[in-house]
């Protein structure tokens, strides 16, 4: 008899983004936790990233900048204020792709 292959399968996107967070947090999924809420209002969410963004820029200048990669960590650094700058004139700008040089 011949092996038979079978069909490929192609993954699924989810429908929600509900349904998202469950299939990447295996505590939701089997039921023992609950999704993060988003919270209401938008600067309350918005203050909390900057708070995040901020200790973890700080934990890397502290402990993880040598002399061989603060070049790149400048760049990377110059590169996010030149993302957040134009949200300051009420302009948004999309963030480059990752791996790409940013001039400065």
């Amino acid at each position: 008899m011949a092996p038979t292959k079978a069909a490929p399968t192609t993954p699924v996107a989810p429908s929600t983004p509900d349904a998202r967070l469950r299939a990447q947090n295996g505590f939701t999924f089997w039921g023992l936790g609950k999704p993060p809420r988003r919270p209401g209002d938008p600067l309350v969410a918005l203050d909390r990233a900057c708070e995040g963004y901020h200790g973890n820029v700080e934990a890397l200048v502290k402990d993880g900048v040598t002399d061989e990669n603060r070049s790149k960590v400048v760049a990377a650094i110059r590169k996010h204020a030149q993302v957040i700058e134009p949200a300051r004139e009420g302009r948004v700008m999309a963030p480059s792709k990752p791996g790409t040089d940013v001039a400065g």
